[in-house]
């Protein structure tokens, strides 16, 4: 079907011929559907395509004054004709496309006084308006000869369907286990006597732990604390508690083993990320142990000072850079201390466990303040400021354990290549 607009009645005065030919071009992608008998990823989609809504073109000729002309009465041709009921053809001169293609198109001959010419192709449905995803195709300098058929081919491009990727990964977590108890002397003990209880557990997947602590039974504890927490060779993880009670009779403890993630920089427990996001499931491992304690109640005296916490020290010491202020508050007992600066190989404090100590120093401070100091690595670095001993390998994920950590500090910039001498 053509309908045609002449805007102005053309001169009849050497009338050339014009062949318009427009085509609608949108993103192509075959039909798939995934059958499910393969092992590769992939993904298959089903798209409907803006060219799908073109139901012709709408041609606008315009007669435009060429080199030296001046027009005075320029005119105007439109006609809006529908698609044609095949492709268009590969042996179109005006056309380059490769032979297997199949573009919708439509064309309009238009017979044309000779001269120049804006032209513009505009896709449109099947009320005549334009196709909104579509854009018109312009050729704005088109000549028409006396006498012989310009042809020329116009290409609108449509937009294809919005697509993106979706990789869906599937991984399987595995609670961690605790695999041995160990008493030291023994679970029978002496009120007003210590005892350490180390446990020790090993996660499948090699993801970091935590262990928790708890009374469950039995008379109050005088002292239930963390003392030490170490990563072993064969990759397991063994957490100690030193135990006292000043009353005799029995009570039960249960330890509770964890494995951890991170998730926004923070560390969760694994169960909790997966409560968190609205998935049940336990990924730890719990045991319930009895304990013995025979003899007098007994009292355990105040010490001539005072204990000296982790909190006390944290509430006025400082890190700045590679010197640290450590105040130790009146009447608490000498505590010992280390500040070690740690070099960091990728730049970043993480991962924690690739730091490697580039210095240290570890001593027992008394009540008042103390500044201390340590060497700084010529690349990016970290300082802590941490209660005992030297900590020369730190916990994935975590650093140092929380309770003993007291302040620390980050600075320098650059990657770490040649370790100092390892502590």
């Amino acid at each position: 079907m053509i309908r045609i607009a002449n805007a102005k009645r053309a001169r009849q005065l050497g009338v050339g011929l014009a062949s318009a030919a427009a085509l609608a071009m949108g993103a192509c992608a075959t039909d798939a559907t995934p059958d499910g008998s393969t092992s590769t990823t992939g993904m298959a989609l089903t798209m409907g395509y803006a060219a799908d809504a073109v139901a012709g073109f709408q041609f606008d000729v315009k007669q435009i004054p060429c080199k030296y002309e001046t027009l005075k009465e320029p005119h105007h041709w439109q006609a809006t004709v529908d698609l044609e009921d095949f492709a268009l053809p590969s042996f179109v001169p005006a056309s380059d496309f490769d032979p297997d293609s199949e573009h919708a198109f439509a064309d309009h001959f238009f017979t044309l006084p000779a001269g120049c010419y804006a032209v513009k192709a505009t896709p449109v449905d099947d009320e005549g308006k334009p196709v909104e995803d579509c854009s018109s195709a312009w050729n704005k300098k088109v000549k028409v000869f006396d006498g012989k058929t310009t042809e020329i081919l116009l290409v609108s491009q449509c937009d294809g369907d919005e697509v993106g990727g979706l990789d869906v990964i599937g991984t399987v977590n595995t609670a961690p286990t605790l695999i041995n108890l160990d008493f030291n002397p023994s679970k029978f003990a002496e009120t007003c006597e210590h005892v350490e209880v180390c446990a020790t557990a090993l996660d499948p997947d090699g993801d970091p732990l935590t262990f928790e602590w708890k009374q469950k039974d039995g008379a109050d504890l005088e002292e239930l604390e963390v003392i030490s927490h170490k990563t072993n060779d064969d990759g397991s993880v063994t957490e100690c508690i030193r135990v006292l009670a000043t009353e005799p009779g029995a009570v039960e403890l249960k330890v509770t083993v964890f494995d951890m993630m991170e998730d926004d920089g923070k560390a969760w427990r694994v169960e909790e990320w997966a409560g968190k996001h609205g998935k049940d499931g336990v990924s730890s491992d719990s045991l319930k142990f009895p304990m013995y304690f025979a003899g007098e109640p007994c009292q355990v005296l105040p010490p001539a000072c005072e204990e000296t916490t982790r909190d006390a020290i944290d509430k006025y010491s400082f890190v700045e850079g590679g010197c640290a202020t450590i105040v130790i508050p009146e009447g608490a007992c000498p505590v010992k201390l280390s500040f070690t600066s740690y070099a960091l190989p990728y730049g970043t404090v993480k991962p924690f466990e690739k730091q490697w100590v580039f210095d240290n120093e570890t001593d027992v401070y008394g009540p008042g303040t103390h500044q201390v100091c340590v060497d700084l690595p010529d690349c990016a670095w970290q300082t802590d400021l941490y209660l005992g001993k030297l900590i020369s390998h730190l916990i994935p994920h975590v650093g140092h354990p929380p309770h003993l950590l007291i302040d620390w500090d980050v600075g320098g910039e650059g990657k770490c290549y040649f370790p100092r001498e390892q502590y």
